[in-house]
């Protein structure tokens, strides 16, 4: 499933940022697309576990990871690009089972 105008609150060194994304979901894989200042950003991951994925955004050198609780709208996880390390929480427009 597509969701565009993900709202996104990313906690790191600067405090909160807010912020809007677009995920592809479903129970194996998962990417996350943002713009920032610097242009755009997409981070591909797979599952490790139902619902726990690891994300990677090679031309940032990011690492990241997503849960999601079953019947949940948000994902929340850890993301690290070059030293710059924070949390983020991203609530999805709608619930879905993705089972």
């Amino acid at each position: 499933m597509i969701f565009n105008d993900c709202r996104v609150q990313s906690f790191g060194a600067e405090g909160e940022v807010p912020g809007i994304c677009l995920i592809k979901l479903d129970a194996k894989n998962i990417a996350l697309e943002y713009e920032d200042e610097y242009g755009q950003v997409v981070y591909t991951g797979q599952a490790e576990h139902p619902g726990h994925y690891v994300l990677r955004c090679p031309d940032r050198k990011g690492l990241a990871t997503l849960h999601r609780m079953p019947g949940s709208s948000i994902l929340e996880g850890f993301w690290r690009e070059g030293d710059a390390t924070g949390m983020w929480r991203i609530h999805l427009p709608e619930l879905v089972d993705l089972a």
